[in-house]
Parts: structure tokens; C-alpha cells; sequence
């Protein structure tokens, strides 16, 4: 649905009944269904350098601790 979703949102480009700030938005605007569920608060979004560097020593840290990094299954 979400591939479908940006195909559909880029051929309409310019239709504001398909303007989305994020992916759940662009899914509702094609007419899709988006359902929150509970995450692990260790994942993150990296969008700039400084997240990116955030990211990496947490990983270098849970690794040291011997934990696996969010989102890799082990988290249950």
C-alpha cells in the first residue's frame, strides 16, 4: 500500500487532496487505513548528520551491553 501510495501521490503532484507531511498521511489521502501500534522508544528517525550520530553510538553502546538495536526482533 505505502509503494502504491507515493506512485499515486507522485503522478498527482500537484492535487492538493493528496498533500501529505508523512507516509500515514499520503496512505489516508489514497483512501488507505493506518493503525498506530506500540514501538520500541529506542528506534529513531534519522533525517540529518546529528541523528545519524546519535544513532551510531547508541548502537555502539547496546552493543558493548551486549543488547541487540531496536527493531532487529529481539525486542520481546
Amino acid at each position: 500500500m505505502l509503494v502504491a501510495a507515493h506512485r499515486a501521490g507522485a503522478e498527482r503532484a500537484g492535487d492538493e487532496a493528496l498533500a501529505a507531511s508523512d507516509d500515514a498521511g499520503l496512505v489516508e489521502a489514497c483512501g488507505g487505513s493506518v493503525v498506530v501500534v506500540a514501538g520500541d522508544e529506542r528506534a529513531m528517525k534519522v533525517t540529518t548528520p546529528m541523528d545519524l550520530a546519535l544513532a551510531e553510538l547508541l548502537l555502539v553502546r547496546q552493543s558493548a551491553q551486549g543488547e541487540r538495536p531496536a527493531g532487529t526482533g529481539g525486542e520481546n
